[in-house]
């Protein structure tokens, strides 16, 4: 777009010399009052998403920034000096050609900056659909409007000392910025005026529909038994449970689309710079509380004749020691080993458990336990590292402990075998939970709460209020 907007400058380029002087001055000081504020805030707010998530500028702001700036202004320069002399025709077939290669560089990377986050929230799955991130909307939009204004401006003065025709200096900007953002969902100025007067639900009052709960797909079984049997115990509304991912639902919680989160891992270290904003516009902070654990555990298919396996013997399959099941019992054929997300709290409680050695390099990742369980499910060799919450459909693996004794989950030190490796439910909150957020805490932690636990395989510690 740059290089289109250097292009078109030199539209301005007629008359006298003075004239023509003046009139690249005042192109030159249009572009960059128009377009520098409006892509310095992209840059510094959204770097790995201006650049489509390019590993080489990943978590360097500065860079990003500053490669930014140097190649905008250089597309600029360019296109002025590759225009500079034209003929007006020339100059036109010049931008339909810039106009056509733009075209293409918005469509074929689509996958990429249509959704927005870190560049470890894209890899991970976890960035927003860009149509659904209203802080990114509303630059595009406030930008655009500046750009465009300054710009129009520029035409306006341009026109006033005869360089050229308005019309003609128009039409390459808008013509260049009818493609550039893919926003038409969000921002549609006639339309908003002739429904200025209608209520628009987005705007309705929070409190006319209660609490609005993210909750990750392994934990929405147990959060809705919770809602339920308060709801019925107490006569309450129930909140509106919201089903994602973990990274969608903390994106969600920080954005402010939901009040809560629910979900088996804390934020990590990109979601929490997110969250603050990354040195601009401070969001929130998160604080994540524990509030139930379920044991993490081995399954496999219901026809699989093992029971239990010795743990050195489970720590192999993780590993990829063990390949085959003639290795662990009487059973032929390679073993397939199932987890969830490198992210999931199941495979990071894991990774302690291994004490640096790496998983199998055969192993094959699920978007959830539930996930896991259904893919153990379909294959007579997997094996599944999930939770017991998640463990339908399955059968347990039982793991034999160094004191000869066989438990249905692993231990969190091979050592001490009595003891379990969990996976902790968090409830994550922005800044401390209000007092809505906090009754349905303390929900939870009643001896009602824990009993829906334990029905889900949950340990809930109990309240002692």
């Amino acid at each position: 777009m740059c290089l289109g907007i250097g292009i078109a400058a030199n539209l301005g380029a007629s008359g006298s010399v003075q004239v023509r002087l003046e009139a690249e001055r005042l192109a030159r000081n249009g572009f960059l009052a128009s377009w520098l504020p409006f892509t310095a805030v992209l840059l510094l707010a959204w770097p790995d998403w201006s650049w489509w998530y390019w590993s080489g500028v990943e978590d360097q702001v500065g860079l990003a920034f500053v490669l930014g700036v140097v190649l905008e202004v250089g597309g600029f320069w360019l296109g002025g000096r590759a225009s500079q002399g034209r003929s007006p025709p020339v100059i036109k077939r010049m931008l339909l050609a810039t106009a056509g290669v733009y075209v293409c560089l918005l469509i074929l990377p689509w996958p990429w900056y249509s959704h927005v986050g870190s560049a470890e929230q894209f890899r991970a799955g976890a960035a927003v659909p860009m149509w659904k991130h209203w802080p990114l909307l509303g630059t595009l939009v406030v930008g655009g409007a500046w750009m465009f204004g300054v710009l129009a401006a520029t035409a306006v003065r341009l026109y006033k000392i005869g360089a050229v025709s308005l019309s003609l200096l128009l039409c390459a900007p808008l013509l260049l910025g009818g493609c550039s953002q893919p926003s038409d969902r969000a921002y549609v100025p006639e339309a908003r005026r002739q429904v200025a007067r209608a209520p628009v639900p987005e705007v309705a009052p929070r409190k006319a529909r209660g609490l609005v709960l993210a909750v990750s797909y392994d934990a929405e079984t147990l959060v809705r038994g919770w809602t339920v049997a308060r709801s019925n115990e107490f006569g309450v509304p129930k909140p509106e449970l919201v089903v994602r991912d973990e990274g969608q639902a903390i994106t969600a919680l920080i954005d402010g689309r939901v009040d809560a989160a629910l979900l088996h891992r804390m934020p990590n270290d990109a979601e929490e710079r997110y969250s603050r904003g990354d040195g601009m516009v401070a969001r929130t902070t998160l604080s994540a509380e524990p509030i139930a654990h379920c044991a993490v555990v081995l399954v496999v298919h219901p026809e699989n004749p093992v029971e239990a396996i010795s743990i050195e013997k489970a720590l192999g399959i993780l590993s990829g020691e063990v390949q085959d099941w003639a290795q662990v019992a009487e059973l032929e054929g390679r073993v397939q080993l199932y987890a969830g997300e490198r992210s999931a709290s199941t495979y990071v409680a894991t990774e302690e458990l291994l004490d640096g050695t790496p998983f199998s390099e055969r192993l094959q990742t699920m978007p959830s336990d539930r996930g896991v369980s259904r893919a153990v499910g379909s294959d007579h060799l997997g094996v599944g590292l999930g939770s017991a919450s998640s463990a339908q459909g399955v059968k347990v693996l039982g793991i034999r402990g160094i004191d000869g004794k066989v438990r249905p989950y692993l231990p969190s030190d091979p050592g001490v075998p009595e003891s379990m490796l969990n996976r902790h439910l968090y409830l994550v909150v922005r800044s401390e939970p209000d007092a809505k957020i906090s009754a349905l805490r303390d929900f939870a932690l009643s001896k009602s709460g824990v009993a829906i636990g334990e029905l889900n395989s949950y340990v809930v510690e109990q309240s002692q209020q």
